[in-house]
């Protein structure tokens, strides 16, 4: 157990660290990235958990900013920031991508997240990162965007062969949220059995 009284719980990367089948367990910051934060950075993450690591402001397991990083084959269980912030919403429960950022995450699974915005995954900031084969599932947002939020249309991510299936939030785009008009491109993803409880419409899987 590690902590921090702003960011990066865990790590703080700002170079080219090589992180290589690390686990990140029950680490703590105060404002941004329980396990890690990492700012201009092209870390190489591979191999690597992050469970159950958390943050009393936003991304409560990794934190991005005008980040190059590479993450491979890489699991975030039970990562979370609070459901519930005075004055707004906590964002990223697994991981924030945050201020163009162009990260590329192959082969990573986001299970059982929680924020207030994108309890899996939260996009902003004119970001575009690539995101294949990746799986969100379970994942929750007190708000919007329970597998993905993405913010604004001047943030344009990729995702090619990812699924989003059993993510919850109590408003729609329980699946994925584009607010407003995020502008994704989706290639061969599955979207499904996202719900905020009561439904599973079309607007619960993607809006």
């Amino acid at each position: 157990y590690n902590s921090a009284l702003q960011e990066g719980g865990g790590i703080y990367s700002s170079g080219q660290s090589v992180l290589c089948n690390c686990a990140f367990i029950t680490n703590k910051a105060s404002y941004f990235g329980g396990a890690m934060s990492s700012h201009r950075s092209k870390a190489m993450v591979t191999g690597c958990t992050f469970v159950k690591n958390s943050s009393d402001g936003h991304a409560g397991g990794v934190c991005l900013a005008q980040d190059s990083s590479t993450f491979t084959n890489c699991i975030f269980i039970d990562n979370s920031a609070p459901l519930y912030l005075a004055g707004g919403s906590s964002l990223g429960g697994g991981l924030c991508v945050w201020d163009q950022g162009d990260t590329i995450l192959t082969n990573c699974g986001f299970f059982e997240n929680s924020a207030g915005m994108g309890g899996g995954v939260f996009i902003g900031g004119s970001s575009i990162p690539k995101l294949s084969n990746c799986i969100f599932s379970n994942n929750l947002a007190a708000d919007r965007g329970g597998g993905i939020f993405i913010l604004h249309d001047d943030c344009h991510p990729l995702l090619v062969n990812c699924t989003v299936v059993g993510n919850r939030s109590r408003l729609s785009g329980c699946g994925i949220n584009n607010s407003p008009n995020g502008s994704p491109v989706l290639t061969n993803c599955i979207l499904w059995n996202n719900t905020d409880g009561s439904k599973m419409s079309e607007s619960e899987q993607v809006s």
